[in-house]
């Protein structure tokens, strides 16, 4: 897959890197449009520590799901009210990737937001 490909939605998409088989996820890529509806720096950073910190940027329950189940995952009007935006609302898809052709090791989600 060459980001060339789609430059017009990187700056919507993220890509998770998954550990130990979806235990945890590390935020490899973050978009300028997500960056800044998160508002806050997420590159780097692993989704269970952000949790610890009542930051939730996604549902790793879904992101095992599609680990799981190998296919991709679409989500519509979902709330931002996780990270205190309630009147924010978004559309999503979630991909499995796989460096080998076997594994699961990355998920790109592609998001597209709008006001309720």
């Amino acid at each position: 897959m060459d980001p060339v490909d789609f430059r017009g939605l990187l700056n919507k998409v993220m890509l998770f890197e998954v550990l130990d088989g979806g235990e945890d996820f590390k935020i490899r890529i973050c978009g300028q449009e997500v960056r800044e509806i998160l508002s806050l720096p997420v590159k780097g950073e692993l989704l269970s520590d952000l949790e610890k910190q009542g930051i939730v940027v996604a549902d790793m329950d879904a992101f095992r799901f599609v680990i799981s189940s190998r296919e991709p995952l679409c989500e519509i009007n979902r709330s931002m009210a996780a990270v205190g935006r309630p009147y924010v609302n978004f559309q999503s898809v979630l991909v499995p990737l796989s460096t080998d052709g076997n594994l699961v090791d990355f998920l790109m989600g592609a998001y597209v937001y709008g006001e309720n």
